[in-house]
């Protein structure tokens, strides 16, 4: 199913339905099966329903919800909204200001992904996995840090930092990632203290801060 120009509502048909918005602002509602939704120019919003999805927003301040079902989902460009829903989910905000809300299920929830993105996180219940894409220098301040809202060991959430470069101009003095929740003295990364060669050589240490107490207490990764 293809939108064409202008303000379309759309609903699939069919179990494994393929529809794209086209330009203009789409409202798309998905089959409830395993359906690929690409909302395209527009401030779209898509519910993708049940079933194991696959959706994009792709240009404009999309609001995207996976619904039930095991999805792979991403924002693109634009300020985004993008619930994973019950399962597995993949999420990733990609360019802009985001919100991402994994919730429950074991979610994969990437974290600054695109350059010059502020992306604020909250993985839900269930074990989840925090992706920190380009968090070193060029991309970020303290004054528009990526948020991860409820980071949690316990619930057995990782924290995966993925630099593209340890050479050349980039280092760890980028932009900071604030957690609202705990965090231990060290830093773990799938089940193990963090080490410098985890992000490459040239580093020996990775240093954090605690900023305030109790409810409100925050951690910053600089």
């Amino acid at each position: 199913m293809y939108g064409e120009d202008g303000n379309d509502i759309m609903t699939a048909g069919s179990a494994g339905s393929y529809m794209t918005g086209g330009a203009g602002n789409d409202q798309m509602t998905g089959s409830g099966v395993n359906d690929t939704l690409y909302g395209e120019a527009g401030n779209d919003t898509i519910n993708a329903g049940a079933g194991d999805d696959y959706v994009l927003g792709q240009d404009g301040d999309d609001i995207l919800d996976g619904g039930a079902g095991n999805d792979n989902m991403g924002g693109g460009t634009g300020n985004d909204t993008v619930n994973g829903g019950d399962g597995n989910d993949s999420i990733n905000g990609e360019g802009g200001i985001n919100i991402l809300n994994g919730g429950a299920g074991d979610d994969q929830v990437y974290v600054g992904y695109e350059a010059n993105s502020r992306d604020t996180a909250t993985g839900g219940t269930g074990a989840d996995t925090f992706r920190l894409g380009y968090i070193y220098a060029g991309y970020g301040s303290l004054s528009a840090p990526h948020v991860i809202t409820d980071f949690n060991r316990s619930q057995g959430d990782k924290l995966l930092l993925n630099f593209a470069s340890a050479s050349g101009t980039h280092n760890s003095n980028g932009t900071p990632l604030v957690f609202r929740g705990e965090l231990s003295s060290a830093l773990y990364y799938d089940g193990a203290p963090l080490p410098g060669t985890d992000l490459g050589t040239g580093f020996t240490q990775v240093w954090w801060s605690r900023i305030g107490t109790g409810s409100t207490a925050k951690t910053v990764l600089i």
